[in-house]
């Protein structure tokens, strides 16, 4: 949602209206040659893209202008927190999205995307290798959706393995 102005310049008097009422024109001031004309934009809460019509006209002149709202979009992951031993081992992630999204993963050895045993198209399995080092290893997985993103944190210690979403 939004607010929407531009000005109109005219020598006629002219009317205004919407085609849709999730557009609803604001306070219109009395004038010939130039007026504001203000428009409050509701929030598109649906999945899909809307469009409708604001039209201006005076007798047999009209002008009409298009508004194009994007689809609300959501984005996020199922998990904030996953706990695994040294041993390493698999986790998955679910992700709740009505758009396109990419994962990048990060470039270490011991983090691999394994697909293979998922059972959705928006079901992510990761498997973690054993840490047989004393030193902890941190990566991250990043989630991306066009515009938006998450973050998938990855810590591993020897005693423990913990997965950490922001």
């Amino acid at each position: 949602g939004g607010n929407l102005e531009f000005e109109v310049n005219a020598n006629v008097d002219f009317e205004v209206s919407t085609s849709v009422d999730w557009i609803k024109q604001g306070v219109v001031t009395r004038g010939l040659e130039s007026k504001p004309l203000y428009f409050l934009i509701e929030e598109n809460t649906n999945d899909e893209p809307r469009e409708g019509i604001i039209t201006i006209s005076s007798g047999e002149l009209k002008q009409e202008i298009k508004v194009i709202q994007k689809r609300k979009i959501f984005f996020s992951l199922s998990k904030t927190e996953f706990y695994l031993t040294s041993n390493g081992g698999d986790f998955s992630i679910d992700v709740s999205t009505n758009g396109e999204y990419s994962i990048t993963m990060p470039k270490v050895e011991w983090l691999t995307k394994n697909d293979n045993n998922a059972t959705s198209q928006f079901m992510h399995t990761f498997s973690v290798a054993a840490n047989e080092a004393y030193d902890t290893r941190e990566t991250v997985i990043i989630f991306t959706e066009k515009e938006m993103f998450q973050t998938l944190m990855s810590f591993v210690t020897k005693k423990a393995v913990k997965i950490l979403l922001p």
